[in-house]
C-alpha cells in the first residue's frame, strides 16, 4: 500500500487539505489519525463532508492505524495521512509504518504555550515539537515544511536550526 505523504496540521481537514493536497496526491484514502478525534462525534461527522467524494475517509487512533497498516487493510490504495501533532507522526513511524515524506503544514501556537516559535508564518513549534521532529527526521528521508503543494518546500530541520528555541 503506497503512502503518499504524512501531513501534520493541527486543523486536520480544511480547504487546503481537502482540495489542494488531496488533488496533488491523488490519494484514494484520507487517514485522519489522532486519538482525540476518534472520540469527537462532531469531528467524525464533519470531516467526511469536507473531502472529495472520490476519497474515502478513515478516522483512527494512532494504534489502530498502525495495526491497519501492518495488516495490509488498505491493499494497494494510495493513502494520505493527516495528524494533528508531531507526537502523532512520531508514534506512527516508531510503530513501524514506513514513510518517505513527512510535511508540516499549519500548526498554531497552543493556548498558553510560550516556549515556541513560528518557523514560518503558519507553522509554530514548541520545544517539545523540536525534539520530536528531530527524532522523526532521523527516520524519514524527506521532512519538509510546505503550506500547499505549489509552495516552495523547505527542509524542516534547516528551519528548526534557523529559529533557535531557548
Amino acid at each position: 500500500m503506497p503512502i503518499d505523504i504524512l501531513h501534520v496540521d493541527d486543523r486536520l481537514v480544511h480547504g487546503m487539505v481537502a482540495i489542494t493536497w488531496l488533488n496533488w496526491s491523488k490519494s484514494d484514502v484520507l487517514a485522519v489519525v489522532n486519538d482525540d478525534v476518534v472520540n469527537d462525534p462532531i469531528a467524525k461527522a464533519m470531516i467526511p463532508l469536507a473531502v472529495p467524494e472520490r476519497v474515502s475517509v478513515e478516522i483512527a487512533t494512532v494504534d489502530d492505524f498502525i495495526n491497519k497498516i501492518k495488516n495490509n487493510h488498505y491493499g494497494e490504495k494510495h493513502i494520505f495521512i493527516i495528524v494533528k501533532t508531531a507526537k502523532d507522526a512520531l508514534r506512527i513511524v516508531e510503530g513501524g509504518v514506513k514513510l518517505q515524506r513527512v510535511n508540516i503544514g499549519i500548526v498554531a501556537p497552543p493556548t498558553g504555550v510560550k516556549d515556541g516559535v513560528h518557523i514560518t508564518k503558519s507553522t509554530y513549534v514548541t520545544k517539545e515539537d523540536v525534539e520530536t521532529y528531530r527524532n522523526l527526521s532521523k527516520i524519514v528521508p524527506e521532512f519538509t515544511v510546505q503550506l500547499i503543494p505549489s509552495d516552495p518546500k523547505y527542509d524542516a530541520i534547516n528551519l528548526l536550526n534557523k529559529h533557535k528555541i531557548d
